[in-house]
């Protein structure tokens, strides 16, 4: 996969929901960051706590045209997928280039395991990402 999408960082603090966006979520919807930041950045990173399985990452990830959110880690040796080239659709491991659908999780080229998406909204330009029986894990 040619290209990349820029520097990728890390959740940066940045202004929370409206109060209507905010009634309208649910417990299992998260507010991660402004649709301006993941633009500019082109991934970020986000903590959240499993209670069954403990810390891990999700990363949300701009092509160009959309949002989308997928377990941040690569099944195959665990790269970091938001340094990884985003591309219209997909990002690429930086180890390996395992290619992954970001609607889905699919790895397209059948490298590795498929990952876990998901399900992203854009609501009044804050990316949100429902993330079932979990919590946000932010370090203190």
């Amino acid at each position: 996969m040619p290209g990349s999408s820029g520097i990728h960082g890390v959740e940066s603090m940045s202004d929370g929901p409206t109060a209507d966006a905010a009634s309208a979520a649910g417990a299992d919807d998260f507010d991660l960051c402004s649709l301006e930041e993941l633009k500019g950045k082109g991934a970020l990173r986000f903590e959240f706590k499993d209670p069954t399985h403990g810390r891990h990452e999700i990363g949300v990830f701009w092509d160009g045209e959309s949002a989308y959110a997928i377990e941040n880690y690569c099944p195959h040796e665990f790269g970091l997928l938001s340094y990884g080239p985003v591309e219209p659709g997909v990002v690429a491991c930086p180890l390996h280039a395992a290619v992954f659908d970001l609607k889905t999780g699919e790895c397209l080229d059948k490298y590795t395991y498929d990952t876990v998406a998901y399900e992203t909204e854009v609501r009044e330009d804050r990316v949100w990402v429902k993330v079932p029986g979990e919590e946000r894990f932010i370090r203190g």
